[in-house]
């Protein structure tokens, strides 16, 4: 899968350079008022660079590695938070659509407008973070770190071994998909799965075609996604609706309306969960990742694969 980029003797530097300059590119972006898809491309441009950074070997200058890594993270965490706010403003309207009873949309609709206050508070810190100061230093040294590795050639095997290394990690945790409440060991799939999308993206030299490794992963971390998505609204909701009752609330509009969410996004996640289970069952039957697998087995001798990674008789 790996062989056309290892081949080239400068491709690690210039990922890691290009990577770089994505990241300056969509800072700019992130700043402007909702603007929810730079919030979300920013977020996915520090995840690659991040990702070339620790997978591509060691940075030239470690310490200054570490430093910006550390701070890649803090603006993507606080990105984060406005992007969670973005996706459950859009949720919240997709089901506003839905809500027939008048006090139930009424109550979805102060949710909505109590999201979008946070969501405000939560942006002014990313640009408090990302001020026109700020955000040319942290070019500056991005600068810096992909201009110490622009001519590093790639490791040969790095590939496979990466690739190997994030396959085991995610198989690991498959059998939680055959627990459909094991919600927690669903989570760390989800970012086995998406560990394993963008380092295989980062080695694939096919990565945007439509059946590449990729492009069949996004399609396993988007129904995992789906699923935590459902699981942090119905533990949300949840605890709400407990406290509420404990405290002898009268039914408000809000209250109807996180009573009738919690029953849609429990029905919606055992539809993401059976979508989910049918997709791995796919794998089994193709041997999806057994492929992969064998794929770096074949280029990192280190590499070992499990007698029994992704099948197997059933064992009382």
């Amino acid at each position: 899968m790996a062989r056309e980029v290892e081949n080239n003797p400068h491709q690690a530097g210039e990922i890691l350079a290009s990577r770089g300059e994505k990241v300056i590119q969509q800072l700019s972006e992130a700043v402007r008022p909702d603007n929810a898809e730079g919030i979300h491309d920013l977020r996915v441009a520090i995840r690659r660079l991040r990702t070339a950074m620790q997978d591509l070997g060691p940075i030239s200058d470690k310490k200054a590695g570490r430093k910006l890594n550390k701070e890649l993270k803090a603006i993507a965490d606080l990105a984060g938070k406005v992007r969670d706010h973005d996706v459950a403003i859009a949720v919240l309207e997709r089901l506003a659509s839905e809500a027939e009873a008048p006090q139930i949309l009424l109550g979805i609709n102060e949710m909505i407008a109590g999201r979008r206050s946070r969501r405000d508070t939560d942006h002014q810190a990313l640009l408090t973070t990302l001020s026109p100061k700020s955000t040319e230093e942290l070019a500056a040294r991005i600068r810096k770190i992909a201009g110490f590795d622009e001519g590093v050639a790639m490791d040969p095997g790095l590939a496979a071994a990466v690739i190997g290394e994030r396959c085991l990690a995610f198989l690991e945790l498959v059998p939680s998909l055959y627990d459909p409440a094991d919600t927690k060991r669903h989570h760390r799939l989800r970012i086995a799965a998406k560990r394993l999308r963008y380092s295989a993206e980062l080695f694939d030299p096919l990565a945007d075609d439509e059946n590449s490794a990729p492009r069949l992963i996004a399609e396993m971390q988007d129904h995992l996604g789906d699923m935590h998505d459902c699981d942090v609204w119905i533990r949300t909701l949840s605890k709400n609706l407990k406290n509420y009752v404990k405290n002898a609330g009268e039914a408000t509009p809000e209250f109807l309306a996180a009573e009738w969410l919690l029953g849609e996004f429990v029905r919606r996640r055992a539809k993401h969960y059976r979508e989910a289970l049918r997709l791995w069952m796919k794998w089994e039957q193709t041997g999806f990742i057994d492929s992969m697998l064998s794929t770096s087995a074949d280029q990192s001798p280190e590499t070992e694969i499990p007698e029994s990674s992704t099948s197997g008789k059933v064992e009382g």
